[in-house]
């Protein structure tokens, strides 16, 4: 569309050039008068695509693992694995009310290859009145480790088990973990 009309003020410009010149056609102006009909065709022809596209469009069915909140899946010839997912991952901690933009419901494409990595979250009290979450996360059945930088910025590794206790209910952390799921790609 940009360059439709790019070349459009260009012709313009050409016709008036040619106007000063008394002409009514230039070279300039049937140049610029073809490139005008070639960019219309290449407009009309992605609109064809497109109005044909949900039937045109064959995704061979997802032979992989199912995933939270996937709307839609399908196997990739190369043997790779995509998928779609719809989640609201904004939403706020301790039941509070969403605002609109915290409520948008965001799309997330997903492009993987092997199997998934597999989060396990448990709960149990801390010093009876708390509520703790622990688990871990592995992928290939190898725990992943994550980091995070000190003062100096040098990067400190962690261990691949999760601890962290809270004040919260189980209800609340489930909330917040509603967030759509990672997969590597």
């Amino acid at each position: 569309m940009k360059q439709l009309r790019a070349d459009q003020a260009l012709f313009r410009q050409a016709q008036a050039a040619a106007a000063k010149q008394g002409k009514r056609y230039t070279p300039d102006v049937l140049r610029l008068s073809a490139q005008i009909k070639k960019d219309n065709e290449t407009i009309t022809n992605l609109h064809i695509e497109a109005d044909g596209f949900p039937t045109t469009f064959h995704c061979k069915p997802c032979t992989g693992p199912q995933l939270a909140f996937q709307v839609a899946a399908c196997d990739a010839p190369d043997g790779s694995y995509w998928a779609l997912q719809q989640c609201q991952r904004q939403l706020p901690d301790y039941g509070v009310k969403p605002t609109a933009k915290q409520a948008a419901q965001e799309l997330h494409l997903s492009h993987w290859t092997g199997s998934l990595p597999v989060l396990t979250v448990e709960t149990d009290w801390s010093y009876h009145k708390w509520e703790h979450l622990f688990g871990t996360f592995t992928y290939d059945g190898k725990p992943v480790f994550g980091s995070r930088p000190r003062r100096s910025g040098s990067r400190s590794t962690r261990s691949a088990a999760m601890s962290t206790s809270t004040r919260t209910t189980a209800t609340t952390r489930a909330a917040r973990a509603r967030g759509c799921a990672s997969t590597a790609g």
